[in-house]
């Protein structure tokens, strides 16, 4: 995900990112980004911020597209097996999987409350990083979709970025 992020930023010439990022931010970006590679979180999320107030313009309805793109993109192909069952609880699995694969903190939690809604929850995750908890998401939504279930809502219960311990959304759907 980090490879997309700076790409997006790579790709502009108008400056407009010179004083969204650090020193710190700029010489990584200058230098080669790995596949596979760990790098600084805070570098990750000012990215990541950047690119979303300049591209999306602080628009959260596009970064949650965002996050319908990169649900998408993941389903169709590392986790294509999920497309054969169609089954929105092994999708969820995979997305808690993926999550840990990506972040080294934080606890990412999944409740099916019945066979048309569930909540997800993030606790001891980073508070104010309301980007990610966007993309994400739109992330969930499009996993939804794909796995059959129709006529997807979400909404927020709870936002850390508002000073609630933890953000939990609550996720519906017919069948």
């Amino acid at each position: 995900m980090f490879i997309e992020i700076v790409k997006g930023i790579k790709s502009d010439k108008s400056g407009a990112y010179d004083n969204l990022l650090t020193e710190e931010d700029k010489n990584l970006l200058s230098k080669t980004i790995l596949l596979g590679s760990w790098y600084p979180y805070d570098v990750y999320k000012r990215c990541f911020n950047a690119l979303a107030q300049v591209i999306a313009k602080g628009d959260m309805e596009i970064c949650k597209q965002w996050g319908h793109a990169q649900g998408e993109g993941m389903i169709k192909s590392v986790y294509k097996s999920v497309l054969k069952e169609k089954n929105y609880k092994t999708a969820m699995e995979k997305f808690i999987s993926l999550f840990k694969l990506m972040y080294d903190f934080g606890e990412l939690s999944v409740s099916f409350i019945s066979d048309n809604e569930m909540e997800v929850a993030y606790k001891d995750f980073d508070p104010d990083f309301q980007v990610s908890y966007i993309v994400a998401q739109g992330w969930v939504e499009k996993i939804l979709e794909i796995c059959g279930c129709k006529d997807v809502k979400s909404k927020f219960l709870v936002k850390s970025w508002e000073g609630a311990g933890a953000t939990a959304l609550h996720f519906s759907w017919t069948s």
